[in-house]
């Protein structure tokens, strides 16, 4: 008996597959007589039928074929919406924005003008991609969720758009978010600092504040902790700064403990600092270096600035004379050692219209 249960199985499965392909064939079938029939208003009362019966994809053909005999009559705006909305039945978002959005600019006194902008939000919406993708689609979303909102205050859907505001902006706020968290995981902290605080600009409300103000300080002690010893003290500072504002506004945050210990290490180590820089002066030694040249336009700009370019050296005073196109003077300045004041001079001595450098040794 079992040996003939699998004939007799793939004989009903051959007569089940024969059967379904004959229910398509004779509804493509009957689409395409519809089609091939010439006759407008018999391609209409057969769309409307299968839209009643929500046969979308099969109204949507019908529709499309009779829309341009009904240019103009009273019947353009319905089979323009009722072919828009078996787009957005059949999932076919993106043609339904398209034709929806058109609907809109072309019948703006259509009675379905309601129902075209919901739907037209909805399909935006369902196009809008999650938090690690572009946004351009959210954000379109969200125009279409309040412009519907906006021209429809009393709608009884209003309840849902709101909703659909809170998802899609929420959406923005997790890129924006996941966007500058990238640029502190990858080690790249001074971006990340101008990422947090540009997305804590654009949603002070985020529901990642307490997240990027966390990050911030984390990003900043990061880069102090990285940078030439010159900036150190001052991105501690900054970074205290920070550290003093989330503080003030998360008193009870679970990061509390972690920051109140970076806190206590940027004291210590501004102050190793400003030691550091003590000492350095302390150690330097004031020299006076004579100059000599051709007058010009900006070559006291470009001396300053060679100077001040090399932090080590510390300007005490420049005393410059002009007379008759020439130009001459003194640079009193402290430097660690020989080899520094040297390499200074050897700087100006590039500059356009300097004739003359040496060391005053008075």
């Amino acid at each position: 008996m079992r040996k003939n249960l699998i004939p007799m199985r793939k004989e009903r499965l051959y007569v089940l597959c024969t059967v379904c392909f004959a229910i398509l064939a004779a509804g493509c079938n009957s689409v395409q007589q519809v089609l091939k029939s010439g006759r407008p208003d018999h391609m209409y009362q057969t769309a409307l039928k299968h839209y009643q019966n929500q046969k979308w994809s099969k109204a949507a053909m019908l529709f499309e074929a009779a829309a341009p005999y009904y240019s103009g009559t009273m019947q353009e705006d319905s089979i323009a919406f009722m072919t828009a909305f078996c787009k957005f039945k059949t999932r076919d978002y993106e043609v339904a924005t398209s034709m929806l959005d058109d609907f809109r600019r072309k019948f703006g006194r259509s009675v379905f003008l309601e129902d075209a902008e919901g739907i037209l939000a909805l399909s935006y919406f369902y196009l809008a991609p999650g938090p690690t993708r572009d946004q351009t689609m959210t954000t379109q979303a969200i125009v279409a969720v309040n412009e519907y909102l906006a021209h429809y205050p009393n709608s009884s859907r209003s309840d849902e758009f709101r909703e659909m505001d809170k998802i899609l902006t929420q959406r923005l706020h997790d890129k924006t978010y996941l966007n500058a968290y990238t640029y502190y995981k990858i080690g790249r902290y001074k971006s990340a600092i101008v990422a947090l605080k540009n997305a804590l600009k654009l949603y002070p409300t985020s529901s990642h504040r307490e997240e990027i103000m966390y990050l911030i300080v984390k990003s900043g002690s990061k880069l102090a902790d990285n940078s030439v010893q010159d900036k150190q003290a001052d991105r501690y500072l900054s970074t205290l700064d920070s550290y003093y504002s989330f503080v003030a506004e998360f008193p009870e945050s679970h990061y509390l403990k972690e920051l109140d210990r970076l806190a206590a290490q940027f004291g210590r180590n501004i102050l190793k600092d400003e030691i550091k820089w003590s000492q350095h002066k302390a150690m330097s030694y004031l020299s006076t270096i004579e100059l000599r040249g051709i007058d010009r336009t900006g070559i006291l700009l470009d001396l300053a600035k060679t100077v001040s370019e090399d932090f080590s050296i510390n300007i005490r005073q420049i005393n410059i004379q002009t007379h008759d196109n020439i130009f001459e003077g003194t640079i009193s300045l402290y430097v660690k050692d020989a080899e520094g004041l040297h390499a200074i001079m050897d700087k100006i001595r590039k500059i356009k219209g300097i004739d003359t450098v040496k060391r005053n040794q008075d």
